[in-house]
């Protein structure tokens, strides 16, 4: 999981398939950690992402949809929290 939402920053070009995997992968029940939490927090970041849209022109036609700096806001603060509970 950690390497898909690492993927959805380092390469924009793929970025729109590796949100639609990311999503399929958690609401599949893929996404399977010890911590409820965990699994809670990239369910609500999977949801959030249905927001995402890569065409910004389409974000400002649509005040609920957002754009590439968003998404990697949000994806980097989900990553940096996974990191985090992972030294714990």
């Amino acid at each position: 999981m950690i390497s898909l939402l690492t993927e959805i920053l380092s390469e924009p070009e793929k970025r729109k398939r590796s949100v639609q995997i990311f999503q399929e992968e958690v609401w599949q029940g893929r996404a399977v950690f010890n911590e409820k939490w965990v699994e809670e927090m990239l369910s609500d970041l999977a949801y959030d992402l249905d927001y995402y849209e890569s065409e910004p022109s389409r974000c400002q036609e649509d005040s609920t949809l957002y754009g590439d700096d968003k998404l990697e806001i949000e994806v980097r603060r989900v990553l940096a929290k996974m990191k985090e509970f992972s030294r714990l």
